[in-house]
């Protein structure tokens, strides 16, 4: 006897997108295939009479110009454009695509944190007690360090409560690794990135160990300590890992909340640390905002999805003296109305922008965040072609320029947050977008900010963001040239001066009675500051006659 095994043949589009095929990735055939709409791609098929398929799909075919797109396909591309607008690697691609199609840079993550996973060395990591990573003394300033310059911004641990234990830690000599070795291990890390241009063996030690204590505590229920271990995790991968790397670990930590039961003030039995000290609210708000904070701005950035909690229940910390944390999670409800999913129209997008760019903020990393999310909105509203003027576009670019600033005084302090590096360079990607007067003005600041972080820290990512902002200004000055030798040409074609040398060439026998009698009925020029060319493109009678001009000369 003969057994049949049915073959399963995998399923594939005879028609893929043109994205997919120059990336040789699989494409389901939709438009947008489920591919760009993952990485923000701008979906297109190619035209073939043979394939009436792609053509029918195409949207540039004469069917799709005039047959309304059916509401699934418009939420379709509403969420692209939102991903493309929320995503500022996708925004740079589409605009360079609009200036050079030729010589547009490739999508790519430009400019994310300074490291982008290169801060590290030929030593490798090993997992050990914090105890033989460091002394007493070198951990006692790197706390003093973290709680200097990371804590006033991501301000959710408690340090007399850290430091006590800490001490009775440090001279237990038989002390066990534990999860609140984890949270020291991280303070030390964040201490050395904040204080240390380059990296030394004892980070990378103590980020192993970090690791290794929360990849065992993955199968018990997370403690306080295990929460605020991975919130410090988090927070520096932020800062020097690639992009996917940590949008893993911000989807791993919003996870560990709800396990942990922090998400919601319904779960009686909060977490508390190996002391036995329970989970206050007022910290509990702060991990939870701080969490949020980073996983949402990172689904942004790499167009991926945030993870949503049941019953969350978030309220904004109390202010703190000497510290702007909420100043900094005040932002967060404008952000989330901005998730790709939400239909949020030009009216929506331009009150949001107004609050934000009218809110002061105080410390160098707040400032940047306030600018990362107006520089957000103004994506958004540029997508949907809204044209910036007036008082609005006064107060953005006050925005940028303090943004700019705020960029080099964190250099200047040794303080690597991840926007040092990113808000610039977003930031000359709007003025050229804008392309105004005042806009443009403010490129050469956000040049010579990239430029002084790729002195100082003189990696890959800090020298590419540099090296594409230059090919974006080159590329949007060749525009320019091409439109002035276009707007030149016709000035020295078609001027009333060179009309008049041809008339006069074509009859000189009464050149001088017709000249005299035209040069008498010319009026004289106006003073170009004083003139109003809207009311004389209008055609006001004010500036019928000769006499009406304004005398300005």
């Amino acid at each position: 006897m003969s057994t049949t095994t049915p073959q399963h043949n995998r399923l594939r589009s005879r028609v893929a997108c043109e994205p997919c095929r120059e990336r040789k990735r699989k494409c389901d055939g939709a438009f947008p295939c489920s591919t760009c709409v993952r990485y923000a791609y701008d979906c297109h098929y190619p035209q073939s009479t043979r394939k009436r398929k792609a053509a029918a799909i195409s949207d540039t075919s004469p069917v799709a110009e005039h047959t309304p797109a059916s509401p699934t396909d418009q939420d379709a591309q509403t969420r692209i454009e939102s991903l493309e607008a929320n995503s500022g690697s996708a925004f740079v691609r589409k605009m360079a695509l609009g200036i050079d199609p030729a010589n547009a840079p490739r999508l790519r993550l430009f400019a994310w944190n300074v490291f982008l996973g290169s801060r590290k060395s030929n030593h490798t990591p090993i997992s050990r007690s914090i105890t033989q990573i460091l002394s007493w003394s070198e951990a006692e300033e790197l706390v003093g360090v973290y709680f200097a310059k990371v804590d006033p911004c991501y301000g959710f641990v408690d340090r007399r409560s850290l430091e006590r234990r800490m001490r009775t830690y440090w001279t237990n000599d038989n002390a066990e690794t534990s999860s609140f070795e984890a949270v020291l291990c991280g303070i030390a890390a964040l201490g050395l990135l904040f204080s240390r241009r380059n990296v030394i063996d004892a980070e990378l030690d103590l980020v192993e160990t970090a690791k290794r204590i929360l990849e065992e505590s993955i199968s018990v229920h997370p403690s306080l300590d295990i929460v605020t271990a991975w919130v410090l995790r988090v927070a520096y991968m932020r800062m020097i890992a690639p992009a996917h790397a940590a949008w893993m670990a911000s989807c791993m930590l919003m996870h560990t909340l709800e396990a942990a039961g922090i998400h919601s003030t319904h779960v009686l039995n909060w977490s508390t640390d190996e002391s036995g000290q329970p989970l206050t609210p007022e910290i509990r708000k702060r991990i939870l905002g701080i969490a949020q904070h980073l996983n949402v701005w990172m689904s942004f950035d790499i167009g991926r999805s945030r993870v949503h909690l049941q019953t969350l229940d978030f309220d904004l910390p109390a202010p703190r003296e000497g510290g702007y944390t909420t100043e900094l999670l005040e932002l967060l409800p404008h952000a989330e109305n901005l998730n790709p999913d939400k239909n949020v129209d030009v009216v929506d997008l331009k009150n949001s922008l107004s609050k934000i760019v009218e809110r002061h903020h105080t410390a160098p990393p707040s400032v940047l965040a306030q600018c990362n999310l107006t520089l957000l909105l103004c994506r958004r509203l540029r997508i949907l072609n809204f044209h910036f003027q007036g008082n609005l576009l006064t107060q953005v670019l006050s925005v940028t320029a303090r943004g700019i600033q705020a960029a080099q005084d964190l250099l200047d302090d040794c303080a690597p947050w991840h926007h040092v590096v990113n808000v610039p360079f977003q930031i000359i990607c709007i003025l050229l977008a804008l392309d105004t007067p005042a806009a443009i003005a403010q490129l050469n600041d956000g040049i010579k900010t990239l430029s002084n972080i790729q002195l100082v820290y003189p990696t890959d990512a800090a020298k590419e963001a540099l090296s594409t902002a230059c090919l974006l200004i080159h590329l949007h000055r060749k525009r320019k040239e091409a439109d002035l030798k276009t707007l030149s040409e016709i000035v020295s074609t078609y001027s009333p001066s060179v009309l008049f040398d041809q008339q006069m060439l074509s009859q000189p026998q009464t050149i001088n009675d017709w000249g005299n009698t035209w040069l008498e009925t010319l009026p004289e020029m106006p003073d170009l500051q004083t003139f109003d060319i809207d009311r004389f493109l209008n055609g006001s009678s004010e500036w019928n006659n000769p006499g009406d001009w304004p005398q300005g000369l």
